[in-house]
Formats: structure tokens, C-alpha cells, sequence
């Protein structure tokens, strides 16, 4: 197959559940820096020099901003990578998306004046603040400078993300016995950075993991056992006139890498 030559750096999300090797396909594209929001859950994959790890507080959300942005001023642009501080580095990945966004909603609840215990709720009451409608538009104009300053990267960003699993409801019985509605394996992200990330990205792979630890990538949205996977392939590179490959095994090493250089063949296919 011709390369296609999309220009741009692709964006592509990872999703998993724990232990499918999300962090691990991410690795497989070489000089990937990856800021390590689960340290030290990719010290194993990547190389000291191409892993900052982020302490698990309240203030992690900023520190991830506050390199980004330093990354965004200082870096030099060189052949499909940028340099900075002296560092050749041709994607980021985020590892993981949905553990960043936990920790800026855990400082955003513990630090709003306007979620306060309501009288009600006796002061030796079990009570934790909750996130409203109006919170969730604060969240996304905090979001939106990392995700600014990481488009005017000209490389590849990777948003490694688990999977939300809602399981399929069913009802009735014997030949009656059906799904009511159908279960989802979905980015474990809340609010509308979601939708927001999902459409940004160029290719959204969805890793599933089956009998004897055998890992599936869905590349198009689809619906297996009664669950809706959210997968997406923006520009056919996976599915079209020539191949499908909207689902494929990806088999791995015994190093633990995937032996399928997935990251590898997009960023090929693309002019950046």
C-alpha cells in the first residue's frame, strides 16, 4: 500500500484496561517522551531520559501544564522531531489522561469556595463535595491551555487513556431474554474534555484484552459482545479501498512490547 502522506502529526489515543499494554505500544516509536502521570507505571517502558514523572498531589495537573508550556516556548524544530534542552523528541505521550484529569478534579473540589458542606450534613457526617454542571465548564477552560500548547508541538501527541466499562443491561427471560441496552468501553475521562479530545485525535485505538491474554485493536467504532468500543480512524488509513483492519491481533513480545509497530505505521503515513 502507497503511503497516503496526511499532512499534519497525528494525534492518537490508547485506550485499555489495566494491564493491556497501552503504555508499552506508546513506547514502541522511538525518542517518545512521556510524562508519567502513574509514576513509576512507565519506568519499565521508557528510557530515564524520555520519562518525567509527576508526584501524585493535588498540584500534579499544573506541573504537567508548566512543562508543556515550557516545552512549547523552548523547543527547536528538527527533522520529524522538536530539541529541547538538547533533547531530540518526536512524540509525548500522556500516560495516562484520565489519572491527570482525577488529580485537577480532586485540587478543583478541595479548593472551591462555592462547594461548601451543606447545612444539612452534620459536621461528623461522612460528606464529600460533588461536581455540578456549571464545574464542568470551569474544568474545561482549565484543560483547554495544555491542550493549546500541545498543538503547536509539530509532532505526535499519544493520549494514553484506561477504559471506562459500563456492562449491557439485559431483561426478560428464556427466548425473551435480551440486551435492554448495550454496555460501552469508552475513555475513563468525565464532563466534556471527552467528546473534546475523542474529536482532536486522528486515530483512537482501542485495546481489548480476550482468552489467554490475547490483545484485539478496534481502529472504527463498533460493537462486540453487546458493548459500544469507541475506536476511530479519521482518515481510512486502516480501513479503506485496498485493506480492513478496523480490529487486529496484537501480539506480544516477551519483553511485554506489542510486536505490531502500530504508532510507527501512522506516523509514516503522515507528512509533519
Amino acid at each position: 500500500m502507497d503511503k497516503l502522506n496526511i499532512k499534519g502529526a497525528p494525534w492518537i489515543m490508547i485506550l485499555g484496561p489495566k494491564g493491556a499494554g497501552k503504555t508499552r505500544l506508546s513506547a514502541t516509536f522511538p525518542q517518545t517522551l512521556c510524562l508519567d502521570t502513574e509514576a513509576p507505571g512507565a519506568a519499565s517502558a521508557f528510557p530515564d531520559e524520555y520519562r518525567i514523572s509527576f508526584a501524585p498531589t493535588t498540584g500534579m495537573y499544573k506541573e504537567v501544564v508548566d512543562v508543556v508550556s515550557k516545552i512549547s516556548k523552548e523547543h527547536k524544530k528538527g527533522d520529524r522531531c522538536i530539541i529541547w534542552k538538547e533533547l531530540p523528541i518526536s512524540a509525548i505521550s500522556i500516560d495516562t489522561f484520565d489519572t491527570l484529569q482525577k488529580f485537577l478534579l480532586s485540587r478543583y473540589l478541595s479548593g472551591s469556595n462555592k462547594i461548601k458542606r451543606p447545612n444539612w450534613i452534620k459536621a461528623d457526617e461522612i460528606w464529600a463535595p460533588k461536581m455540578e454542571i456549571q464545574d464542568w465548564g470551569m474544568i474545561l477552560n482549565y484543560q483547554a491551555p495544555l491542550i493549546a500548547d500541545l498543538k503547536t508541538l509539530p509532532i505526535p501527541v499519544i493520549w494514553v487513556c484506561h477504559t471506562k466499562t459500563v456492562n449491557p443491561l439485559y431483561e426478560g427471560r428464556g427466548e425473551n431474554y435480551h440486551c435492554k441496552m448495550k454496555g460501552s468501553r469508552s475513555p475513563d475521562v468525565s464532563g466534556s474534555i471527552e467528546g473534546w479530545i475523542v474529536n482532536l485525535c486522528d486515530y483512537v485505538l482501542n485495546i481489548t484484552i480476550g482468552e489467554n491474554n490475547t490483545r484485539k485493536v478496534y481502529t472504527l467504532p463498533t460493537i462486540v459482545d453487546d458493548y459500544e468500543i469507541t475506536a476511530a480512524d479519521r482518515h481510512r488509513l486502516f480501513k479503506n479501498e485496498e485493506q480492513n483492519m478496523s480490529s487486529f491481533d496484537m501480539p506480544v513480545g516477551p519483553d511485554g512490547f506489542p510486536q505490531r509497530k502500530v504508532i510507527q505505521y501512522i506516523t509514516d503515513n503522515h507528512v509533519y
